[in-house]
């Protein structure tokens, strides 16, 4: 990947960065020790810099606010605001193109502090723009990232966009096996051969990028996939339903733990399970299935360059697909309503209800006497909404929500195949569209 920049922003990127090496301070190794803590704290992979010896101060959220090499005896660094700007220098690098696909705000924090320490201790010559061109050559490798997905069984592998659904390859192992027992370390291959692997579905997702972003970036293309897949599942159509595939670690299930005692001494441990859980066993049939409704155009929009419309549809079903992971109905309905709303109003005000309900019902039926039911259907929807949210009352029309919801994939549904003909390239061509015919 080539990296260049330009003559006049390599000049600002040096200058800023001498001003902010001007700003080192001085510390006894003593000042505030109850409050630093070693950087390795900071989850950075050991393949950018295996000598990493800083020191950090932390917020609440466990985001540095001053750094620190040690040196002498002493620590040396930057603290408060003087922390603030190396942050911002990092996001100055970040407007380079190139960077801004391949390597991430931490990394360069890392790296620029590097240089600070290498020009401090060791009167490094070389300017910042150098330095971080080449730890960025250095750190950028082609990764092939595994992630694993919950409660998820898929028959053969597919692709969605920038994602392949697979099964985890058994000769993966097999391989990581022979090579480590040639080598004898056994540490890495207990680190390979983790369960959360063994036996799962995961996303592929290829990247050539610093590790910290290639990491970040993966997680973020399957999350957006798996938004879309969980479209097809029953629990975006049935508010009785509930899935469950998303990323490994944004797990969904909840259970209460408890211990049994008597005398004390343990009698009985136990799970006491929300709901029941069934993973979803994505078969070829189903497959086919998905994809005659709209699998391969979502599979596309990921990946082209979208117009207005095509943006907004892609974000709204994003927005949508977060009802089939919650099971509480008033959250799902929430999800939905916060959905619609993104992809239907643009400046309307003090019509919300009627706008929405309209819009859906003109989109999805050509049948008079079917829009009525429809907006009638949806104003009744937003009325139980409004008692559980404003009022606190039971969320009780189960029947009801169920038309509801069955509607509202249909008006999704609809929308994804319009994609087929490319037939919107704005918001305001499908409300022109809907006006037409409203008014033809």
């Amino acid at each position: 990947m080539e990296i260049c920049f330009h003559k006049e922003a390599e000049k600002s990127l040096n200058y800023k960065a001498n001003i902010l090496f001007s700003k080192l301070c001085v510390k006894s190794k003593e000042f505030s020790s109850n409050v630093i803590f070693k950087a390795a704290s900071i989850n950075i992979p050991l393949e950018i810099n295996a000598k990493i010896n800083h020191f950090t101060k932390t917020d609440i959220k466990g985001n540095p606010t001053e750094c620190y090499f040690e040196y002498n005896s002493y620590l040396i660094g930057l603290e408060k605001n003087n922390y603030k700007d190396l942050i911002r220098l990092s996001e100055e690098f970040l407007k380079n193109p190139s960077l801004k696909k391949s390597v991430s705000v931490e990394f360069l924090n890392l790296s620029i502090f590097q240089w600070l320490e290498e020009k401090y201790i060791n009167k490094l010559q070389q300017n910042i723009v150098d330095f971080i061109l080449n730890k960025s050559k250095d750190a950028i490798k082609l990764y092939e990232i595994a992630i694993p997905i919950e409660m998820t069984k898929v028959q053969t592998s597919f692709s969605l966009g920038k994602v392949e659904i697979t099964e985890f390859k058994k000769e993966i192992f097999e391989n990581t096996i022979n090579y480590y027992s040639k080598v004898n370390k056994q540490d890495e291959k207990k680190l390979f051969l983790s369960k959360d692997f063994q036996d799962k579905t995961v996303g592929l997702i290829k990247v050539e990028a610093e590790p910290i972003f290639a990491k970040e970036y993966a997680f973020n293309e399957l999350s957006k996939s798996l938004s879309l897949l969980r479209f097809f599942h029953c629990a975006s159509k049935n508010p009785d339903c509930t899935c469950f595939t998303v990323p490994s670690g944004y797990s969904i299930i909840h259970a209460r733990y408890s211990l049994m005692l008597i005398n004390e001494m343990i009698t009985n441990t136990k799970a006491d399970y929300a709901l029941t859980y069934k993973p979803w066993l994505i078969c070829c049939s189903d497959i086919q299935n998905f994809k005659s409704n709209g699998l391969d155009i979502l599979h596309d929009l990921i990946n082209i360059k979208r117009n207005e419309f095509q943006d907004n549809l892609l974000n709204s079903l994003m927005l949508f697909s977060k009802c089939s992971i919650l099971s509480d109905y008033s959250e799902k309905l929430t999800a939905i309503f916060v959905a619609l709303e993104s992809l239907l109003l643009k400046n309307e005000n003090g019509q919300i209800q009627a706008t929405i309900s309209e819009r859906i019902a003109f989109t999805i039926s050509d049948n008079k006497e079917e829009r009525k039911e429809i907006v009638q259907l949806i104003k009744g929807i937003y009325s139980l909404r409004s008692k559980f949210l404003h009022h606190g009352k039971k969320f009780d029309d189960v029947e009801k929500f169920k038309k509801f919801m069955l509607k509202i994939w249909k008006f999704f549904q609809t929308l994804i195949q319009s994609e087929r003909s490319k037939k919107f390239q704005s918001n305001d061509a499908f409300f022109h569209w809907i006006d037409d015919k409203k008014f033809s």
